[in-house]
């Protein structure tokens, strides 16, 4: 049986192996991901047969295994949780390459439903660093735009996080998170994110304009090819500022990174 426990700092490097041998591709393969995002979804963990499984207790679905062990086993075991627990089995987050997997292990057994709104935005690195080309015209220009400002980067580091901190608390301010589950629940993460940065081993980049921060962005790696940004804000009444922490944080952390 399955035996799921909360998700706590202690278990990045043991929950970071699993997701290093599997390489998938979503952005949930990441400890960060479930570290950051726990409290708002439930999120619990367990390892069995060479696999970790992570549930959401809110959702009440599983995301699709990762490891290199007996996935056939170990989804049985999901199914007979979600059994002795009274609800239906259901997987999220499940990849092609998963569903590939599941046919050929349980031809028949299950439906599978692509729901775009979980769907990842995956960007070329180097598009985003260059912005050449037609396609990318339109955020070039609010890039161009932006440069007309006495503006900088930085990375995040001791002595700037909390100047993101005051700009994050702005951001939600002028946003009406408390009044906004979705972005309440967001405003939960960036805070977790924030306050466990250098725990977490992030990577951060930050925005001024005449001194003042007016975007931050946070990221890691997420496999040999990809990484993955988990937090991006700026304030929108400045033209320019999402496409320019989008653009410098992409030149400054991905340029090794394919994806």
């Amino acid at each position: 049986m399955l035996e799921f426990k909360q998700i706590s700092l202690q278990d990045k490097q043991c929950m970071q192996e699993y997701f290093d041998k599997s390489q998938l591709q979503g952005c949930e393969y990441n400890f960060t991901t479930s570290f950051i995002w726990a409290k708002n979804y439930g999120l619990q963990v367990a390892q069995a047969d060479g696999m970790l499984v992570i549930f959401s207790s809110k959702l009440k679905s599983f995301l699709y295994p990762c490891g290199n062990g007996d996935l056939k086993s170990v989804i049985e075991k999901m199914i007979d949780y979600a059994n002795q627990n009274d609800f239906e089995f259901c997987m999220h987050s499940v990849l092609q390459t998963g569903v590939e997997k599941l046919q050929q292990i349980f031809p028949d057994r299950f439906n599978f439903e692509q729901v775009r709104d979980y769907f990842d935005y995956i960007y070329d690195a180097q598009a985003l660093i260059t912005l050449a080309g037609k396609k990318l015209h339109s955020k070039r220009n609010h890039v161009n735009r932006f440069k007309e400002n006495n503006w900088r980067y930085e990375r995040i580091n001791p002595d700037n996080l909390y100047l993101c901190v005051k700009m994050n608390n702005e951001w939600c301010a002028q946003n009406d998170c408390h009044n906004d589950a979705g972005k309440n629940n967001e405003a939960c993460a960036v805070r977790n994110c924030m306050k466990n940065f250098f725990e977490l081993d992030l990577d951060g980049g930050v925005l001024y304009v005449d001194d003042k921060v007016v975007a931050f962005t946070i990221g890691e790696k997420l496999n040999r090819d990809t990484y993955v940004v988990h937090i991006e804000k700026a304030f929108a009444d400045i033209q320019g500022a999402y496409p320019m922490i989008n653009q410098q944080f992409a030149e400054h952390e991905c340029i090794k990174y394919r994806y």
